[in-house]
């Protein structure tokens, strides 16, 4: 059966914890928050005692970062009364503040891929569309099923920075070759067909020749 949702998000700040008082004490809460660059979509899904089905709650609308705060300090109450599981979905660093604000709460994170939830769309609830308020929805749905891993922040250390750097600087240095590398090809199709026959396009050789 589909689970029966209402999408439409409610600000954060206004958010109500009342089914707080319908979930039994120690029991598990899953949160699955959707991540964009300006907002974050959070979706609380619940079992009541003794219920059929699970409960999801409306999602929660939170400006990011600027609500960030408000965002964890509404999830450790949740956390004070029950086992909670959050997870978010892999989405580059829009999700990283995110990450080190629940860290640096005490709340554990875990991940979801990004392509489990556009698979398990049509399955949730029996149409195949994505929006915010249903992706968090899906990753909560899909923490409960433990399809997630565990992927907390950690500060990077001065080594770790400067060795992303040094990727960064070798992976945009590769594309400006490849740009430059398929120009290259271009001119000579048009101007010496009959060399890159001979000489391949990274030959030292065929460099000095034009030169």
């Amino acid at each position: 059966m589909s689970p029966s949702i209402l999408y439409r998000a409610v600000p954060v700040k206004t958010a109500p914890l009342r089914f707080l008082k319908h979930v039994a004490r120690r029991s598990t809460v899953h949160i699955g928050i959707d991540i964009g660059k300006n907002k974050l979509y959070v979706v609380i899904r619940w079992a009541a005692p003794r219920a059929r089905h699970a409960v999801y709650e409306q999602p929660w609308l939170v400006e990011n970062p600027g609500e960030l705060s408000t965002l964890t300090k509404k999830l450790q109450k949740i956390a004070q009364q029950n086992s909670t599981i959050i997870g978010i979905e892999a989405a580059g660093s829009y999700g990283d503040p995110l990450r080190q604000a629940l860290a640096d709460a005490g709340l554990t994170v875990y991940q979801v891929r990004t392509k489990v939830p556009h698979d398990y769309a049509e399955v949730f609830d029996g149409i195949p569309s994505q929006h915010d308020g249903k992706d968090a929805s899906i990753i909560a749905e899909l923490l409960a099923q433990g399809k997630a891993k565990e992927w907390n922040f950690h500060e990077p250390t001065e080594e770790e920075n400067e060795m992303k750097y040094i990727v960064a600087k070798l992976t945009d240095s590769h594309k400006d070759l490849t740009r430059l590398r398929g120009k290259l090809e271009g001119l000579l199709a048009r101007h010496w067909p009959e060399i890159t026959k001979i000489l391949p396009l990274t030959s030292l050789t065929l460099l000095k020749l034009l030169k």
